[in-house]
């Protein structure tokens, strides 16, 4: 831990830290006939409705461990009025609004990742006791259709998968981000089934991702940087890959597969800034920074 006052001084009165729960753990729920076992916190009028798990309105409800870390949460969702729920990431102290008795007005009351839909699009955002915009992807999504979504979060990063398990929709990397908590669900006054919910310590893999370990990324370069018109990356071995291109947004703005050792990318149509670049293969995964000007 550093910490640096640039000026004025500092009354530190307490400092927590917290173990990370590391055991592996899978839990899936059908809600056949209840909710089951292992659920923290509930507001709002959820209840088991022909096998789903169902609300119509405003609510939350959290599942697991505070201490839970890195893991995967999916779920099947189908929307019958309105558009706007999903599931929870990190969650740590909900609570209700209002005089500690009101759904809505503590609609945001909790900190939390949340990833969910609205009308044409899946969004990426961070509740904490206000609520904030992290990413966005375009979804064709209608009334009356259920869809199968998957956020994996591990250390600073998030992915969100939508039916296709192949290739993330959103992929975001967090400056400052939560360390640990439940996985939950959540509604901002929308009619919303859930079935199939699961949250796993497996951090689950797409077809390009076979394993969760990082690789060293010594082996790649990347050149030049800062670039403004091409950059060439070098991946030291040839092999099937995956190679994304982010913003500090977690918006993909280039995407492609490769098979060669080395290849040259055109960047003169991204705007100036700093981007992430991806690198996902069989052996498994690296990032790395890369500066526009």
């Amino acid at each position: 831990m550093k910490a640096e006052i640039v000026s004025g001084s500092l009354h530190l009165y307490n400092l927590e830290f917290v173990k990370a729960d590391n055991n592996d753990f899978d839990q899936l729920f059908t809600f056949d006939e209840t909710f089951g076992p292992g659920w923290k916190y509930g507001d709002g009028n959820w209840s088991i409705d022909d096998q789903n798990a169902f609300i119509d309105g405003f609510g939350k409800r959290t599942y697991g461990s505070e201490f839970w870390r890195d893991y995967t949460v999916e779920t099947e969702i189908m929307f019958t009025r309105s558009m706007n729920a999903g599931v929870l990431l990190r969650a740590n102290n909900p609570a209700l609004g209002g005089a500690g008795d009101s759904p809505s007005a503590g609609t945001d009351f909790l900190q939390s990742y949340y990833v969910g839909f609205n009308f044409g699009a899946v969004i990426l955002g961070k509740h904490n006791y206000n609520w904030k915009r992290l990413a966005i992807a375009p979804a064709n999504v209608t009334l009356d259709t259920w869809y199968h979504i998957r956020s994996v979060i591990d250390g600073d990063r998030i992915r969100v998968y939508l039916d296709h398990m192949d290739h993330p929709i959103i992929d975001y990397t967090d400056q400052d981000p939560f360390i640990n908590g439940m996985a939950g669900l959540r509604s901002y006054n929308t009619g919303v089934r859930y079935n199939n919910f699961r949250v796993t310590s497996s951090l689950l893999p797409n077809s390009l991702e076979k394993t969760i370990l990082p690789v060293q990324g010594n082996e790649v370069e990347i050149y030049p940087n800062p670039s403004s018109e091409q950059v060439t990356i070098s991946f030291g071995t040839s092999g099937k890959r995956e190679v994304r291109i982010s913003d500090l947004k977690g918006v993909t703005v280039i995407c492609f597969e490769s098979t060669e050792d080395q290849l040259s990318v055109p960047v003169q149509n991204l705007a100036a800034g700093i981007y992430f670049i991806h690198i996902i293969h069989e052996k498994g995964a690296t990032s790395k920074k890369l500066i526009i000007e």
